[in-house]
């Protein structure tokens, strides 16, 4: 994916509107901030704990919702030109919890969306949503991936040795998100090791 979107990327290909969705820990939320920092630095990683100038990141409030309120501020924020990016990137996860007042909202922004804006949807079903909200959505599918995959990401994006990436790699059962999280506490190491026994 990330090979397709680099090249998309390079020739100014892009729609402006992207659901990337799937199963947790697929590395959607990784892959959409990486392009935006893609765009901006021209590296395909994490940005680090430098602020991007021309992205933002909207997650649910601890209601668990994201409203109108929300997508009105990302409204004016899409539609001021890129400062240093040719997009300017809006990325939501778990878009599922967009209010219906909100994915109204959402529709009409991107039947007219501001040039030079990005919108990615980060969620798990694009049916938790309206059809004619999703219907103005690219699609990208995030699925497991195979373990030598994510072992040589563990390997070269992480600076995991060999040994330990390909451990991790087999019980993480293709999901890099949560071979990232098993790197940051042993003990989910040791209860998916138990989990395959």
């Amino acid at each position: 994916i990330n090979k397709d979107l680099k090249r998309l990327a390079d020739n100014r290909d892009f729609s402006h509107a992207y659901i990337f969705f799937g199963t947790e820990q697929t590395g959607k939320r990784r892959v959409a901030l990486g392009l935006a920092n893609y765009f901006e630095r021209g590296n395909f990683g994490l940005p680090g704990g430098r602020p991007l100038n021309d992205a933002r990141q909207i997650e649910p409030n601890p209601e668990k919702t994201i409203g109108i309120d929300v997508v009105r501020e990302l409204k004016n924020f899409l539609s001021q030109k890129p400062n240093v990016s040719p997009y300017r990137s809006v990325i939501i996860n778990d878009a599922e919890f967009l209010t219906p007042e909100a994915q109204n909202a959402l529709l009409r922004l991107t039947e007219e969306p501001p040039p030079s804006s990005l919108l990615i949807l980060v969620l798990r079903d694009p049916e938790t949503l309206a059809p004619t909200l999703v219907s103005r959505f690219q699609k990208i599918y995030f699925g497991a991936l195979q373990t030598p995959i994510v072992k040589t990401w563990l390997e070269k994006e992480l600076n995991i040795e060999a040994k330990k990436a390909e451990e991790i790699a087999e019980i993480s059962r293709g999901k890099p998100g949560l071979a990232e999280a098993m790197l940051s506490d042993k003990k989910e190491i040791t209860q998916g090791m138990i989990g395959r026994a």
